[in-house]
């Protein structure tokens, strides 16, 4: 995916935002554990919403999550 800014020349997601690439590594080896374990808890709708705002929050905190 790509994206002009201000005229400029097209900007990928990768370039947009680097550390993108290690929250889908991050992403892809803690997501299936995190919903199953919150699945088994609270069901499987509000287990797999409770994976998406985990994951979102990280998302959001990942300058301070990524070095854990």
């Amino acid at each position: 995916m790509t994206h002009a800014i201000g005229g400029s020349q097209p900007v990928t997601a990768a370039q947009a935002f680097p550390d993108s690439r290690a929250f889908e590594a991050f992403f892809g080896e803690n997501e299936p554990k995190l919903r199953r374990a919150l699945v088994a808890v609270y069901g499987f709708e509000e287990g797999r919403d409770a994976t998406a705002e985990a994951f979102a929050w990280a998302w959001e905190h990942w300058e301070r999550l990524r070095d854990a």
